[in-house]
């Protein structure tokens, strides 16, 4: 069952005029080159259009090490299972939904080497023939859980917190990476959440009740009760 404290936070995010959008990622791109965009009102509710793509980099992995086109289609777009389509619609009243399909799986050269910006960019236009991809503002590739292609195992997903400018041609779009592990569904969910603008679900660990959470420490990822937190409901 969708948890109350997420529709509370996605009902927030929906009704304001503008949500303050920054970008997880910024810490490998300088902003100049990756200018943070605002997510507005009108972005965060009506349809979500998501392209997903999968990729690998045949020179470190192999396709079996990414989830099947059907699995991950299943995962995003299916609406007699759970889904990130069913779960949004569900923890907005349906003031948003989720549309979109799965691109199979994509050779991305220098897929590993490269940041996640580059790495976009480089898959995006590997498709461009395939799909249309200008009818897209968010984007979100899944990735092989390969410490030969990323050694950092720290991390299952990443993703922009709401828009970014990521090139003359996608001046403002979300992205999110996720890797092919077996709590893939929460990581989906998880990282749309940001890219819809929303932050973590911290906990408050002051022992008393405070009116300005940002005087009171707090617990990242601390949230029981919520996808953004370290709920594993969906």
């Amino acid at each position: 069952m969708v948890t109350k404290t997420l529709k509370t936070l996605l009902l927030i995010t929906l009704c304001l005029n503008q949500v303050s959008a920054s970008n997880v990622l910024n810490r490998t791109m300088p902003v100049v080159k990756n200018g943070l965009v605002n997510s507005t009102q009108v972005e965060t509710k009506g349809e979500q259009k998501i392209l997903v793509v999968l990729v690998y980099d045949s020179s470190k992995n192999s396709p079996d090490d990414v989830y099947d086109k059907g699995q991950i289609e299943g995962y995003y777009f299916s609406d007699t299972e759970p889904s990130l389509k069913t779960y949004i619609k569900e923890v907005s009243n349906s003031k948003a939904s989720v549309i979109g399909e799965v691109v199979d799986l994509v050779d991305v050269p220098d897929l590993c080497s490269v940041d996640v910006y580059d790495a976009a960019r480089r898959a995006l236009d590997q498709i461009k023939d395939q799909v249309s991809i200008e009818n897209y503002d968010r984007f979100s590739f899944i990735m092989a859980d390969d410490v030969s292609c990323d050694s950092d195992d720290s991390w299952t997903g990443k993703s922009t917190l709401g828009k970014i400018y990521l090139s003359a041609e996608f001046p403002s779009v979300s992205i999110s990476w996720i890797k092919s592990t077996k709590r893939i569904r929460l990581t989906i969910n998880h990282n749309f959440g940001h890219n819809l603008g929303l932050r973590h679900d911290n906990a408050n660990v002051s022992g008393t009740q405070v009116f300005n959470a940002e005087e009171s420490p707090s617990m990242e990822y601390g949230g029981a009760y919520s996808v953004m937190g370290s709920s594993s409901n969906l």
